[in-house]
């Protein structure tokens, strides 16, 4: 109970400071000195202070993973430990305040000598709130039909009529049919997040024991980048493109009842994809019903018998596709994660060479690509979208950029190796087997890359922005050609079994994870390896 309602109050304290509604306060919770009066207001280029907040809770993983990507939005940096050994490690000057949920954590944090705040958390159910879960959720549902009516002047409410009709339909779907549904909230206007989010909410559904068929999607208002894509969630979830109780839920009064979520919230914010145990359950081949029509484009398209053919598909993000879907939008924010496709050639020749086809896949890019023996310029093709679903499934391995096609990859469990990583604190959509190279990142002052936990430690592996980068005079250099090959040879070999790293490899692979597996760092957990040459050639950038 605890950890729910904490979990509910960070949540609708981070809306208040980001300028939401201030609902959540009364979602049956009451607050005994928590976050308030600690944090910031405004957006991150308001905030006058910011501060380091340690959060020493009974499960530290929530508070960083749901405070750390709501609240450091207001600049602050937020640390979920375990033990008091953990707190007292990082306990500075620079630390703000620490939140504890009990009087023995916050006594104990006082005696290691920490002079600022430290905060009780400490939620209760008001008094008078039904204490039968079913009440509860009706009690609460009340509460928000009477604000929202209060909005409009209404005082007073037909009570005792909402009440009977939210308990007659509350009954019907948590006693009668027994089983649990959520209506949730699809992000389709970017391939990359209707692929994630939608893929690790479902999978942390399952791990709940709510079944597919009990989740409902609701579609955002923004288009969908890839309705089949889109169809093929619909198809999964056995539910109509349009469903009229979507539109109920999606109302003021229903968004907070248990039974609505966000999916990119949820799955960025409390349940990425390595604290679900690193891996998507989710099939989606079963519901394509135009395999024949897929494969009859790619024979056209590519080569007669393509089907029969070992091939990897390999991709460089640009912003031509952004530009072109959307060019009332300045898309150049997004810049930093762009890559040259012909520093990938290099690989694709390499392949050719052991004996693979390498196709060359995206949508309205830059610049098209020589073909030769074994390499396909795919992309210069019109859009199918079968067809692309299809070609990626078939690959051995997608080798890729920081881009929403490597999640669709991972989604139908297509092995990727991605090279130009530019987030490298945002590892959180790699599962077991996938390899990565990140992006150097030059420092103009310093004259020099810099190292993994510099760029984690000072926040700049969660830059989002090209403008973040530019303010903190930083730029990003491109991974080589060589490298990238070195990467695709690899996880090559990796497939075929053939790969041997060794024993320094396997401690240059530890000396990484060591680094990012940290509570404080959103990649705290990855699985994700990166590529062994790159390892080797940079070992410094671990020191």
């Amino acid at each position: 109970m605890l950890r729910k309602m904490t979990i509910q109050y960070i949540y609708s304290q981070a809306k208040i400071a980001r300028g939401g509604d201030s609902g959540g306060l009364s979602n049956g919770c009451i607050l005994r000195n928590g976050l308030a009066g600690i944090q910031g207001k405004g957006s991150p280029q308001q905030s006058e202070v910011v501060m380091k907040l340690i959060v020493w809770i009974k499960d530290p993983s929530i508070a960083t993973g749901l405070m750390s990507n709501l609240v450091f939005q207001q600049g602050h940096t937020v640390t979920g430990v375990s033990t008091l050994d953990d707190v007292t490690a990082l306990l500075s000057d620079s630390v703000g305040a620490v939140l504890v949920d009990s009087e023995a954590r916050r006594e104990a944090v006082i005696k290691a000598g920490f002079s600022g705040e430290v905060k009780l958390v400490a939620i209760t159910l008001p008094p008078g709130e039904p204490k039968n879960k079913l009440d509860r959720s009706i009690y609460r549902i009340g509460q928000r039909i009477g604000q929202w009516l209060g909005q409009y002047g209404i005082t007073s409410m037909p009570y005792a009529l909402t009440a009977v009709i939210l308990r007659c339909w509350l009954t019907i779907k948590l006693k009668v049919f027994k089983k649990p549904t959520m209506y949730v909230k699809l992000y389709t206007g970017r391939t990359g997040h209707l692929a994630y989010n939608t893929a690790t909410f479902i999978t942390a559904m399952k791990r709940r024991g709510i079944s597919p068929k009990r989740i409902f999607p609701i579609v955002d208002s923004q288009g969908s980048a890839d309705d089949y894509l889109l169809e093929l969630w619909y198809r999964l979830l056995n539910k109509p493109r349009r469903s009229w109780m979507c539109k109920v839920v999606t109302l003021p009064i229903f968004r907070r009842s248990g039974f609505y979520a966000d999916s990119w919230q949820y799955t960025d914010a409390l349940c990425p994809i390595q604290t679900i145990g690193g891996k998507y359950d989710v099939e989606l081949l079963p519901y394509v019903d135009e395999a024949h029509h897929a494969f009859m484009v790619l024979e056209e398209r590519i080569h007669s018998g393509f089907a029969l053919c070992e091939y990897i598909v390999f991709h460089a993000r640009d912003n031509s596709y952004l530009q072109k879907q959307n060019p009332n939008v300045d898309w150049s924010y997004h810049d930093f994660r762009d890559c040259d496709i012909e520093t990938y050639l290099l690989a694709a020749h390499d392949m050719v060479e052991h004996g693979l086809k390498a196709v060359r896949i995206g949508i309205e890019t830059t610049k098209a690509i020589k073909e030769s023996h074994g390499i396909y310029d795919y992309a210069k093709n019109p859009r199918d979208e079968v067809a692309d679903l299809l070609l990626i499934k078939g690959a051995k391995f997608l080798l890729g950029s920081n881009c929403g096609v490597t999640q669709v990859a991972q989604i139908l469990s297509v092995p990727v190796a991605i090279a130009n990583w530019a987030q490298l604190e945002l590892l959180t959509t790699f599962v077991e087997g996938d390899l990565m190279i990140p992006k150097p990142v030059f420092s103009i002052e310093l004259e020099r890359n810099l190292k993994l936990s510099e760029i984690l430690e000072s926040g700049v592996g969660r830059f989002t922005r090209m403008e973040e980068f530019a303010e903190k005079n930083l730029a990003l250099v491109d991974n080589t050609d060589v490298e990238i090959d070195e990467l695709c040879f690899e996880m090559n070999q990796r497939l075929d079994g053939r790969w041997i790293g060794g024993e320094q490899d396997d401690e240059r692979q530890a000396k990484f994870k060591a680094i990012i597996n940290q509570p404080q760092f959103l990649c705290n957990g990855s699985p994700v390896k990166v590529g062994a040459g790159y390892l080797m050639e940079n070992e410094w950038m671990m020191q």
